[in-house]
């Protein structure tokens, strides 16, 4: 992931590039999950399914809550009314 940021912006990646990249890949990883991969719900369903995924951040898997199984904070959350809601 590294060596392809430097090729595609010509420049060495911040501290945060990594959390940008799982936080992409995850998302579509649900969407290649998914029943109906044009359906919201479906998406959102296979998201929080419990599946491990094997990433740049390590082994893990997102819980109900949003959080991530990962040692280190990281999690999914939404704004909705101006309020941060977990994900779901």
């Amino acid at each position: 992931m590294l060596t392809r940021f430097e090729d595609e912006y010509g420049r060495e990646p911040g501290p945060w590039v990594a959390y940008g990249y799982e936080a992409m890949a995850s998302a579509l990883g649900a969407i290649d999950r998914a029943d109906d991969p044009l359906s919201r719900s479906s998406v959102v369903e296979a998201y929080f399914d419990g599946t491990e995924r094997d990433s740049v951040l390590g082994t893990y898997s997102i819980t109900e809550e949003g959080e991530t199984t990962l040692d280190a904070p990281l999690a999914a959350y939404r704004v909705e009314d101006g309020e941060v809601l977990p994900a779901r």
